[in-house]
């Protein structure tokens, strides 16, 4: 019965070990589907601002292609204007108005360099905004992909942990089976023990009844035997007093008298024969 309470007691306990590792498990699953979740959101929020960056970056990509061509328009006129100015200046026929017309080509020509020199640093500080923001919109990316990396680990994790689980839950399902049959078992066993204990009392209660019985029969025939022994014993003294009186009392001398009459009576038989 002990080796029997102590299996009941350990399947008691794995069976909580089971339910409180089962319990810790589901809240571990809890918490990594709500760091999933905020991950996720996280993740939508990255996704949005590196589709906005690359709407940026395509808006400045043609923005600098128009820098570009309005670069690449102004060095034509300036070539346009500088071989004019050439042709202009190796004339050999030269109009009164040719000073003032060099000098407006001079002007212009200046102005059209400071207009270049400052689109190109327009174009250049475009540039570096572009490659700025590009570096940003890989540093975002990257950072996707890492979270991705994360949040495909972090499921990998969730589906082991549920696998987990459900093979906690099936082990918890055998041992209540199992634990099941034990007890069902030992409940048996422990019917056919206290029906053996009954049997057992039963036996014994009519073993004791029955000894009961005889102790009683015993005990009336010695009860008896101790009357018949005082009874006898009280006839010896009766007859020992009597005896040892000689003949005193009126019991003595009759005895006496009719031991005297059968002697007569044997002499008498005698004599005729």
């Amino acid at each position: 019965m002990s080796s029997m309470m102590s299996k009941l007691q350990l399947h008691a306990s794995e069976k909580s070990s089971l339910t409180s590792t089962i319990t810790s498990l589901s809240d571990q699953v809890s918490s990594l589907q709500s760091s999933l979740t905020s991950r996720l959101a996280e993740i939508e929020v990255l996704k949005n601002r590196v589709e906005v960056t690359s709407r940026n970056n395509s808006i400045l990509k043609l923005d600098n292609a128009q820098l570009i061509q309005e670069v690449e328009r102004n060095n034509l006129l300036i070539t346009e204007l500088d071989e004019e100015a050439s042709s202009i200046q190796g004339s050999s026929i030269i109009s009164p108005h040719s000073p003032q017309l060099l000098k407006s080509y001079t002007s212009k020509i200046s102005k059209l360099e400071t207009t270049l020199h400052h689109e190109r640093e327009q174009h250049n500080k475009s540039l570096e905004r572009l490659e700025e923001k590009e570096g940003e919109g890989r540093e975002k990316e990257n950072a996707v992909i890492v979270m991705g990396h994360d949040l495909r680990e972090a499921r990998r994790r969730e589906e082991g942990l549920i696998k987990e689980i459900e093979q906690l839950k099936r082990g918890e399902t055998e041992n209540e089976v199992r634990g099941e049959g034990e007890l069902e078992r030992m409940e048996a066993v422990n019917r056919n023990l206290n029906k053996g204990f009954y049997v057992r009392e039963m036996a014994m209660r009519e073993e004791i009844e029955n000894k009961e019985n005889e102790n009683i029969h015993l005990k009336q025939q010695r009860d008896l035997a101790v009357e018949e022994m005082k009874r006898v014993t009280k006839e010896m003294c009766e007859l020992m007093v009597a005896f040892e009186g000689g003949g005193l009392g009126l019991e003595g001398g009759e005895e006496r008298e009719g031991l005297e009459v059968l002697g007569e009576e044997d002499e008498e038989e005698d004599n005729s024969v």
